[in-house]
């Protein structure tokens, strides 16, 4: 399977229109193309695969897609026994040792974009997680860190089970990727795929972001493409000769060696307002309506990137045996620095709390956030345990509801089975329990202005995080 990364600083409709048009003249040339999108909303990409079809788009974005996968797998990881003869894997999962995951080919769909009623082009929905079966939600998630489920979640096994299930009836991964929202995540696929396309404007140079990004991008990617997109028509040749070779100076360094200098200008991506408003494919356009020199760059584009793929060669066995490996390594990197215990009545001050710590790198665990299993459900008592077990500072919002909380309690109760720093902050008029009273104390009212408090704060957290890495 040749995997393909579609990415840049061009504005959202054209990256969006150019994955899509490449997708669909793959699939075009009976190949079987699988097009996922990491962004957080997405809703583009879904309007030009359903046609602009509002109804089909709302059932779409009702049914699981790719981050539903990615929280399917944090809750395995966390929730899974791990046994040496484990039970076997429901029929929409895949077993590797001890933990089931969801397979991706099992929540495919198959979008208004088939050919000669074929369904060469299949969907992994990108944009938030369902809100249930029945109706799309209505309200974001929040941003996904996707560089802490890399570094702490061993994001790399899960993108290696994406593949290794895809790959066995797919011939073509393509990932659309947000460069000004997810630079970092950019870096960590690039690693990952075959070939980058990283979308550009003419005029870009060396101070540029996009030149900058395509530099990093050829340390981890054997193939970048560079192509200038969109661009408009110019009344002055000599102007348009100018950003070209200013173009073919800059990006030559990055593009692959064996392309001839100015490939690029039959790729360029011309500027066409119709196409700008709209969410239609030019290359399912019928003969009358094609607008030739965007069309033909578009074909031109996909020859480039079949000859850059053709020409990697990665040293990649996929299969369930070295994805069990990488995901016992995954089972191994799941900690914490901080657990915030709290009431959910207090959640907007925990979750201040917590942005505050990972402003200063301190992985931090809210539970109403990072679990999503059904609370009381054994899952979720498993994996509260579990992350309980491998966080070092625990800090306890103590209002008078938290204090009354069975949950909140327990937490208290597990975490306290070791030595480790516990850093009660009261909340509101009440006594604390005695035994909270033997700890250090901060008091803090969820001002982020109290800098001599969150201060004094971090630097409690940060001894206890210290004085656990000494002790093991």
């Amino acid at each position: 399977m040749k995997t393909l990364l579609v990415t840049g600083y061009t504005d959202l409709q054209t990256r969006v229109s150019a994955v899509c048009n490449i997708s669909f003249l793959i699939s075009s040339s009976n190949e079987k193309v699988c097009l996922t999108s990491t962004n957080g909303n997405a809703f583009d990409l879904d309007m030009f695969v359903w046609d602009e079809d509002d109804t089909k788009v709302r059932v779409s974005r009702a049914a699981p897609g790719i981050m539903d996968l990615v929280v399917d797998y944090q809750e395995s990881i966390l929730t899974s026994s791990w046994a040496a003869s484990p039970e076997p894997a429901p029929d929409q999962y895949v077993s590797y040792g001890g933990v089931h995951l969801r397979r991706p080919t099992s929540i495919l769909q198959i979008p208004a974009l088939v050919v000669d009623g074929e369904p060469h082009l299949r969907i992994l929905r990108g944009g938030p997680r369902k809100f249930s079966y029945e109706q799309p939600k209505t309200a974001p998630d929040s941003k996904f860190d996707w560089t802490d489920f890399w570094k702490n979640w061993a994001g790399a096994a899960f993108f290696a089970h994406l593949k290794q299930d895809l790959a066995k009836d797919t011939d073509w991964l393509i990932i659309d990727c947000d460069a000004n929202v997810d630079r970092e995540l950019v870096m960590l696929l690039s690693a990952e795929v075959d070939v980058v396309l990283l979308l550009t404007e003419l005029g870009d140079g060396a101070k540029s972001e996009a030149y900058h990004l395509g530099r990093d991008l050829r340390e981890n990617c054997p193939a970048v493409l560079p192509v200038p997109a969109p661009v408009r028509a110019m009344d002055e040749i000599e102007i348009l000769e100018k950003s070209r070779d200013h173009f073919q100076e800059r990006f030559s360094q990055i593009a692959p060696e064996r392309f001839a200098p100015y490939w690029f200008v039959q790729a360029e991506v011309p500027y066409v307002s119709y196409y700008m408003y709209r969410h239609l494919l030019v290359t399912r356009q019928h003969i009358s309506k094609i607008y030739v020199p965007l069309y033909s760059a578009y074909q031109y584009l996909v020859e480039k990137i079949r000859e850059a793929t053709d020409s990697v060669s990665r040293d990649e066995n996929l299969n369930a045996q070295t994805v069990a490996a990488l995901l016992l390594d995954a089972r191994q990197r799941v900690q914490w620095d901080v657990f915030i215990s709290y009431s959910s009545s207090d959640e907007e001050i925990a979750i201040r709390l917590r942005e505050l710590l990972r402003k200063s790198n301190i992985r931090t665990f809210l539970a109403g956030i990072d679990l999503t299993q059904e609370i009381g459900s054994q899952k979720w008592f498993d994996a509260l345990n579990l992350v309980l077990e491998r966080s070092k500072v625990m800090i306890l919002l103590a209002s008078a509801r938290a204090l009354e909380s069975n949950w909140v309690n327990h937490e208290i109760a597990e975490f306290v089975k070791r030595p480790r720093l516990l850093v009660p902050i009261p909340l509101g008029e009440h006594e604390l329990p005695a035994m909270l009273t033997d700890y250090q104390i901060v008091s803090w009212d969820g001002d982020l202005e109290a800098s001599a408090t969150i201060r004094r704060l971090l630097e409690l957290v940060l001894g206890g995080l210290r004085a656990t890495a000494s002790s093991t």
